[in-house]
């Protein structure tokens, strides 16, 4: 995002076109001024990446740069300043970042780029506070789907910025706030609502400024370059991702395609489940952050960015590949205990964790916790506390998962506010764990809320509604509300085959919900069909070694049990408990259940010695690692008392 010119704000700034300094092919000609207008003499500057270094400028602040032979009009270029007459101490105003669009080669008097610069320590700034408010906003935009700025890190990014102007913090948020109370223009009373995080605010001035700025505007202009960036920011922060996409979409077409815009447009598109478009968009990002030199923490979040999209996909080993690629980069810039760091490394446990690897993951969450909890609460150590929880739920240690998990609903709700669809995964997450625990008085609120937070939200037919579709339709099949399960689960596939194709993991989820309410019903031929293309999809996704595929062995053992298919069953349910008790360890409740299964093919043959010794273990197992009262606990006694009144 480019600061505005400040000569809109400041009167009697001129940029003198008297003796201009002509276009030619592969040139740049750069203007450069301070603040007042007057031109600064003696500067040298240069591009980033593979440009050049031009000759000091001018009487007229003029000078003129070659560029690199791919650099065409309406691409973008970075400057950086190389040195200043009398060692001054010189700093970006205007554009702040140093990134330029070329303008047309041609010989036209307007066809150079205005630069101003100031001395570090210049109290004047504080008389043009835009430019201040437009830098800390840019500074706290989203560069990853899990990061959503706190108070904390606002702050962070005020004295930052205000240290590298050589101003203090406070006079900077002094001048700020009360130009922000005067302001009448759409365009600054919306920078200064998104600079109070009062996005609401902020998106209804935002918006009347693009309208305004594209109706008056007949060709590419940065006004509404900047209007649509921040706009899109705004409502990317309320959760409104499709919109933000649209906005950022606009930004990056008048914008000739700045990195951080294309990047930001990538992640508005990710959020909204267009994954496709996220792709292109992370990628372009990247090219262009390539060729102008942007820094490497930039690109290296990029990388991350483009990982979590490949990892929604069920692409785990080109998200593997690019996590670490960015792991790379983010060590070498900014070291093993920085904040990014830590959310990389929560991102590629999560990964580790959906591929059942959590001996991997759990390591790495704590690493990640440890770094994160330096820099205070933040919706990515909401995030990494929500993946720790749900590798304790996968190793069965529930009351250490509802501890972790209650801990990260406070930080998300503190963090995001009541309404966000982060907040609502949490939400489902927790409720599942009841569900597991047997609580489903206490799971179906939950998930009840984190639906309406996401439909409301995210929209219908968005993919992260589908979990929660599917988590209630298993909880209803449990209860025996079979309308409501067959409504939630069909609802849910149905999503998740648009959005992700016929061969993703999360397809084969619902194809086994589905299975699981036709084999209720009685309808066992089309349970089968559904639960062989689950476990098809799983092999294929995950490999033959996976618990999501033991889950599918189990479930279709299962139903060849209640059609007497008894030598089938035991090989399938035979294949699960090795792949649970490789990955579980022995002790696992879903060992229980399928020592509870095995227990069952053995009784319906006669084998009352073997199905003795199988309900046992699995009672034993159930009772310490869910309790006596819960629901599957309950059965396996049942079932055990029962043999043994039998025999």
């Amino acid at each position: 995002m480019r600061a505005t010119f400040l000569t809109k704000f400041l009167p009697g700034v001129l940029f003198f076109v008297c003796g201009v300094a002509f276009a030619e092919r592969g040139i740049l000609v750069v203007h450069v001024a301070d603040p007042q207008g007057k031109p600064l003499k003696g500067v040298v500057l240069s591009t980033m990446g593979d440009g050049s270094t031009g000759p000091a400028t001018s009487d007229e602040g003029k000078t003129r740069i070659r560029l690199a032979r791919d650099a065409q009009p309406g691409t973008w270029v970075s400057l950086q300043i190389v040195d200043a007459p009398g060692g001054r101490d010189l700093v970006f105003v205007s554009p702040w970042h140093g990134r330029v669009m070329v303008p047309p080669f041609e010989n036209e008097s307007e066809n150079f780029v205005p630069l101003v610069l100031t001395e570090r320590g210049d109290r004047l700034l504080l008389e043009i506070p835009i430019v201040l408010a437009e830098r800390i906003n840019a500074a706290i935009a989203p560069r990853s789907t899990t990061e959503i700025t706190t108070e904390d890190q606002r702050q962070g990014a005020l004295e930052r910025i205000a240290r590298e102007y050589g101003l203090d913090p406070k006079d900077v948020d002094r001048a700020i706030r009360s130009w922000g109370e005067k302001a009448e223009d759409p365009y600054e009373r919306g920078l200064a609502a998104l600079y109070e995080a009062n996005y609401r605010e902020a998106t209804r001035h935002l918006s009347e400024s693009l309208e305004i700025r594209e109706r008056k505007l007949k060709h590419a202009n940065r006004d509404v370059v900047e209007s649509a960036a921040f706009l899109g920011q705004s409502l990317y922060r309320e959760g409104r991702y499709a919109e933000s996409a649209e906005a950022y979409r606009k930004a990056a077409a008048e914008g000739g395609g700045d990195f951080v815009v294309l990047n930001n447009l990538a992640l508005s598109l990710h959020r909204a489940g267009r994954y496709d478009d996220a792709e292109r968009f992370y990628q372009r990002s990247l090219e262009m952050g390539e060729k102008v030199g942007a820094e490497p923490a930039f690109v290296a979040a990029t990388w991350n960015n483009l990982a979590g999209l490949y990892q929604d996909q069920g692409k785990y080993p080109k998200a593997q590949l690019v996590f670490q690629q960015a792991l790379s980069v983010i060590e070498k810039a900014v070291g093993p205990d920085d904040a990014a760091m830590g959310l990389s490394l929560s991102n590629l446990a999560k990964m580790y964790g959906d591929l059942g690897r959590y001996a991997e993951a759990e390591p790495l969450l704590q690493r990640a916790i440890a770094i994160l909890e330096k820099v205070g609460d933040s919706p990515a150590l909401g995030a990494a506390l929500q993946n720790l929880a749900g590798v304790y739920v996968a190793r069965g240690t529930y009351r250490d998962a509802e501890l972790v998990y209650e801990r990260a609903l406070v930080i998300k709700e503190k963090t995001l506010g009541p309404g966000h669809p982060d907040l609502a995964t949490t939400l489902a997450s927790l409720a599942k764990l009841y569900y597991i625990e047997g609580k489903d008085t206490e799971a179906e609120p939950l998930y009840l809320q984190a639906l309406a937070i996401k439909e409301r939200v995210l929209g219908p037919d968005h993919p992260d509604l589908a979990s929660t579709l599917n988590n209630l339709a298993v909880l209803y099949l449990r209860q025996k509300k079979y309308h409501e399960a067959e409504r939630f689960v069909k609802r849910g596939l149905q999503i998740h085959e648009k959005s992700l194709g016929p061969a993703h993991p999360y397809v084969a989820t619902s194809l086994n919900n589905l299975g699981g309410l036709y084999q209720s019903q009685g309808d066992f031929a089309e349970a089968e069909h559904l639960f062989k293309r689950a476990l098809g999809i799983h092999e294929g996704a995950l490999g033959t070694e996976h618990l999501e595929v033991a889950t599918d062995l189990n479930n279709l053992a299962v139903l060849y049990l209640t059609q007497d298919r008894y030598t089938e069953a035991e090989l399938l349910l035979r294949r699960a408990l090795k792949i649970n008790e490789k990955a579980l360890g022995t002790n696992h409740p879903q060992v229980g259940t399928v020592l509870h299964n095995l227990a069952g093919v053995y009784r319906q043959q006669g084998k009352y010695e073997e199905a003795e010794l199988f309900l046992t273990q699995a009672l034993s197992i159930l009772e310490k690692a869910v309790g006596p009262e819960h629901p599957d606990t309950k059965t396996v006694r049942e079932n055990l008392a029962k043999l043994k009144k039998k025999r």
